[in-house]
């Protein structure tokens, strides 16, 4: 009985195992100048990413701030030059991302 339930448990450890996909997500930080920069944006976010969520979103005097927490497709980072491309970003950084913040 002890070795049956041992070779089942490994199977199922086996199984998931070999299932199981970790992805990384990565936060993407955006500074921009003016509103109009901000449907671009989304739109080529939403185009590259996996899946993508606001994180924060700052409005500085003369200067706003977007933060994406994105999951790309086939660790395709290209869009950065994109998005740093568009008129009025003034910068684009990605950052690998565990979801933990520590100081």
């Amino acid at each position: 009985m002890a070795i049956l339930g041992a070779v089942l448990i490994g199977l199922v450890l086996m199984l998931f195992i070999t299932k199981i996909k970790v992805e990384n997500p990565y936060l993407l930080v955006i500074r921009y100048g003016e509103t109009a920069s901000e449907a671009p944006i989304e739109q080529i976010v939403a185009e590259h990413a996996r899946k993508h969520t606001i994180k924060s979103k700052s409005i500085l005097p003369g200067s706003h701030e977007i933060t994406y927490e994105v999951r790309i497709k086939q660790n395709d980072m290209n869009f950065v030059n994109i998005l740093s491309g568009i008129e009025g970003v003034e910068s684009t950084i990605m950052l690998s991302y565990d979801g933990n913040f520590t100081a």
